[in-house]
């Protein structure tokens, strides 16, 4: 009787393997996307520490930013970071430091507070966030994901974000230069030289790339 040489499991479909980007840890190409901290959404270059953070859901998200981006002794006029509020009483008496505005370098005593209370629990994890975000930088835009990309090295995470926040104002408006340079009553052989819609897009991601 014949034997078959050949193992059952050499004819299970083999799964589709990850890669990884390069600087990506291996164990951390098979996970599923996690949760950003906000401060690296909105600085990345300033928090660069912040991108290899393992933030599951918003609660954990709030613990780094209490661990992390928090000092509840500074000065409420140069935002300078003090030891404890018998210093801060000093270094306001006589007043010294030079007013600045909020940097966002760190949460307010306010934003604290309000970023600890307890979540809606309607809301998705997404909502959370989001949440926790216009409390921090109510005057900016949302980022377009409140996520990371584990199989995403930090470099190529921060271009993505790039691109999807101004990438589109940039080939519009570089769509917009064009159609301007050409009036209507141009000749044919002037028409003939008009950039066409692929230039004028590869155009536009050129400037993109340029700004990163």
């Amino acid at each position: 009787q014949e034997t078959d040489d050949h193992d059952p499991e050499d004819k299970a479909p083999r799964k589709r393997q990850i890669r990884s980007s390069p600087h990506v840890p291996a164990d951390r190409a098979a996970e599923r996307p996690q949760l950003a901290c906000p401060f690296w959404k909105f600085n990345p270059r300033k928090h660069k520490s912040c991108f290899l953070k393992k933030l599951d859901d918003v609660s954990r998200v709030k613990q780094h930013l209490t661990r992390t981006h928090y000092r509840s002794s500074y000065c409420p006029r140069c935002f300078a970071v003090l030891e404890d509020d018998v210093a801060v009483s000093v270094h306001l008496d006589p007043v010294t430091c030079v007013p600045k505005q909020h940097d966002f370098s760190l949460m307010t005593n306010g934003q604290h507070q309000r970023i600890n209370r307890r979540s809606n629990t309607k809301q998705s994890e997404q909502e959370k966030w989001y949440a926790v975000w216009d409390i921090l930088f109510p005057e900016q835009s949302r980022p377009s994901s409140p996520y990371i990309d584990p199989r995403l090295s930090e470099d190529l995470s921060r271009f993505i974000d790039h691109a999807k926040l101004h990438g589109p104002a940039m080939i519009a408006a570089q769509v917009r230069s064009e159609r301007t340079a050409w009036p209507a009553g141009s000749g044919e052989s002037e028409k003939e030289s008009v950039p066409t819609l692929e230039q004028v897009i590869s155009q536009g991601l050129s400037t993109l790339i340029d700004s990163w």
